[in-house]
């Protein structure tokens, strides 16, 4: 069922008041400090990086690589009524240096029904900066980012003012195939 462009305009703008009031408009979704050298992307402090879940690849691909989203800060666009996510994106590939940089998304808010959490529908990639990564590899690096950014907004809240435990901060490993 659709709703009509003023019912959404009034969810937007109760979603940012809320938003604003309860975070001064910023929402940083940050890590809870854990002590990890392992595991950690360049340029991320090693206190702010948390275990990492990993995703296997496709059972039919050779893996070579992998891809880390984590560290997401989340803000309200209200004049798009959009959800906007920064997050921390490192590629490692075999022989090379790990390549850090950051990934754009943005995507609809929704209300999780019964709750206070806040979910990004709809993910879509914006700029993302990878100073570093062979050009031969972008193209597959871009296609498990596609992937990637999908599985980690899918089932995660990015926002919950009332249920703090149910933000989901794992940082997302996904091994990139070679044909991928």
């Amino acid at each position: 069922m659709n709703a009509s462009p003023t019912a959404f305009r009034l969810k937007v703008l109760a979603l940012s008041a809320l938003l604003a009031a309860l975070t001064g408009g910023l929402l940083y979704l940050g890590a809870d400090p854990e002590t990890r050298t392992a595991d950690t992307p360049a340029g991320i402090p090693a206190t702010s990086v948390p275990a990492v879940r990993p995703i296997a690849a496709p059972a039919e691909a050779a893996v070579e690589g992998e891809l880390l989203l984590g560290n997401p800060v989340v803000t309200m666009n209200v004049e798009k009524g959009v959800l906007e996510a920064q997050l921390a994106l490192t590629v490692r590939l075999p022989g090379q240096a790990a390549v850090a940089g950051t990934v754009s998304v943005s995507g609809e808010p929704r209300l999780q029904e019964g709750t206070t959490r806040f979910f990004l529908n709809n993910p879509a990639i914006g700029q993302q900066t990878l100073p570093g990564l062979p050009e031969a590899e972008a193209a597959r690096v871009n296609r498990a980012l596609t992937r990637a950014v999908a599985d980690y907004f899918r089932e995660r809240a990015v926002f919950a003012p009332q249920e703090a435990a149910a933000l989901n901060l794992t940082p997302l490993r996904v091994k990139l195939a070679r044909n991928a």
